[in-house]
C-alpha cells in the first residue's frame, strides 16, 4: 500500500492515506523515510505494530521534515512518543480514536523542541500520561478529550 512511484518518488509534501480494520492494516511505514520534503502526514487506520522492541517501533521511519502529524485508529500498542518527539520540525501532533491502545505514555525532557500543538482524544487504554520537566518547551495549545474515559 506504501509502497508505489508516487511515495517513493520523495517529492510529497502532504499525504494523508487511510485504512479500515476490514482492508488490514498499514503495512511498514519505511516508504516515508524517503520523503525528505513531506510536512503534512495523516495516517486513518490500523499500522503493522512491531512488538515491544522499541529499535523496531512502527513509527520510526517517519521524515524528520514533517510539521503536522495527525494518528487516527492505529491501535498501536508501543509509546509512540519516544519516536515522534525526536521529530525535530513537529509543530503539531494529534493523536485521536484508540491510536495509542498501550497504558502508559511518558514525554521525556527536551523531546518535541518545536510542537506547539498537541491533541489526544479517545485514547481509552491510557491510564498514566507523564511529562518530564523541559519536554514541549514550545507548546501553545493543549486539547484533552475523553483521557481515562474509564476512572472516575
Amino acid at each position: 500500500m506504501l509502497d508505489s512511484p508516487v511515495i517513493e518518488s520523495g517529492n510529497l509534501q502532504s499525504l494523508a492515506m487511510y485504512s479500515s480494520r476490514t482492508f488490514g492494516k498499514f503495512p511498514s511505514l519505511q516508504s516515508l523515510s524517503l520523503c525528505h520534503i513531506l510536512h503534512i502526514l495523516q495516517l486513518q487506520g490500523p499500522i503493522e505494530d512491531q512488538g515491544v522492541n522499541p529499535c523496531r517501533h512502527c513509527l520510526r521511519f517517519l521524515p524528520a521534515s514533517l510539521s503536522k502529524l495527525t494518528l487516527l485508529d492505529s491501535c498501536i500498542y508501543q509509546d509512540p512518543m519516544p519516536v515522534v518527539k525526536k521529530l525535530p520540525n513537529l509543530r503539531l501532533l494529534r493523536l485521536c480514536n484508540k491510536t495509542y491502545c498501550g497504558f502508559e505514555m511518558v514525554c521525556s525532557a527536551g523531546g518535541f523542541p518545536k510542537l506547539e500543538t498537541l491533541q489526544l482524544s479517545s485514547l481509552p487504554s491510557l491510564e498514566k500520561w507523564e511529562i518530564e520537566k523541559d519536554a514541549m518547551p514550545s507548546l501553545e495549545r493543549l486539547h484533552i478529550k475523553d483521557i481515562f474515559p474509564n476512572r472516575v
